[in-house]
């Protein structure tokens, strides 16, 4: 399983040792990886951090079962490497699910994260509010099979 913005670690007690064997964790942020280290050492499951060029998760073709990328690719400034990668590391047949914040279906909301965004960018590590997520894995020919706007 790979994580992709893994951060702090913080995602890691969700995980459940009996589906999940090993979990490789990457991060744009260097600097977040000493954090996840205190996460790493509560749970059961083998974690290993691989190291995040620009564009590029250290990972050989089809090599994960199942991704997990949550509130990490409204802040990638590369919308293209970020849904090519997923797909490249992803087995045929294999799973993503993601969380995000992106694009709002409440059209009052969209408007006032379109206002936001160049503010925001900046301050919060270039974060786009308003980036259509499900159109940026749809353009990866990822299918998207159940979606719950929040």
């Amino acid at each position: 399983m790979l994580e992709i913005g893994i951060g702090s670690g913080r995602n890691l007690a969700f995980y459940d040792a009996e589906k999940v064997s090993a979990i490789v964790g990457v991060d744009p942020a260097a600097d977040m990886q000493h954090l996840a280290l205190t996460c790493i050492a509560r749970i059961a499951i083998p974690v290993e951090m691989i190291a995040l060029e620009p564009g590029q998760i250290q990972a050989a073709e089809a090599s994960f079962d199942s991704i997990v990328c949550i509130f990490t690719l409204r802040t990638i400034p590369d919308a293209v490497a970020a849904r090519q990668e997923p797909r490249r590391v992803l087995k045929p047949g294999g799973r993503l699910v993601f969380g995000e914040l992106g694009l709002a279906p409440d059209t009052p909301v969209e408007r006032r994260k379109n206002r936001l965004s160049p503010y925001r960018k900046p301050l919060a590590e270039a974060c786009h509010l308003n980036r259509d997520i499900p159109a940026l894995f749809k353009a990866g020919a990822f299918t998207i099979a159940q979606m719950q706007p929040g």
